[in-house]
């Protein structure tokens, strides 16, 4: 199964992503546990300002992705999706009804990143997880939200500028964790 966190990793290391879909788990790096824990806070009080900001209801806890069309809520928090061998654990996605209906609704993953500069890895995990979301619930998702920095600044990844790459990052990673190196 390709989860976010075995992208990342690949996007950082591809030994890295083998070493962790293994169980291989790196120990005494005090820098990136706090660099971790960092990044958890971050998300943890953009999904804060999110449910605070929202005026209406917030989906919490797992969702049938059945339910996802006729829902009523406008931010659904801490979600994970899968598709085929692909899994993605989205911090929060906005559901905008389409033309006042809800039934008709358009699905955004949102990405939290406490730096105040994205890597391109950043745009292509948003990617991977419009993509998860997008073969999760049988319709297109086009653009991912990532909210970053100390301004909270918000841009969106269409889906559509990373795809390629993305494409091939997943073949790489399919190829890496059946035992048959690039």
């Amino acid at each position: 199964m390709i989860t976010s966190e075995l992208l990342e990793a690949h996007l950082a290391c591809p030994t890295k992503c083998y070493l962790r879909s293994i169980g291989e788990v790196g120990s005494g790096n005090a820098y990136a546990d706090w660099d971790k824990a960092r990044g958890e806070s971050y998300r943890r009080e953009g999904i804060g300002r999110l449910a605070a900001s929202s005026s209406q209801d917030l989906a919490c806890g797992r969702i049938e992705t059945s339910r996802l069309k006729k829902a009523r809520w406008q931010f659904a928090l801490d979600q994970v999706f899968r598709a085929e061998d692909l899994e993605a654990s989205i911090h929060a996605h906005q559901r905008t009804p389409r033309d006042g209906k809800p039934q008709t609704s358009e699905f955004t993953p949102i990405r939290f990143i406490r730096t105040n500069r994205l890597s391109h890895a950043n745009r292509i995990t948003a990617g991977f997880e419009a993509l998860v979301l997008s073969k999760s619930l049988g319709q297109p998702v086009g653009i991912a939200k990532i909210i970053h920095g100390d301004n909270s600044a918000e841009i969106k990844v269409r889906v559509g500028t990373v795809l390629r790459e993305l494409t091939k990052v997943i073949v790489q990673i399919r190829r890496l964790l059946v035992g048959r190196f690039i």
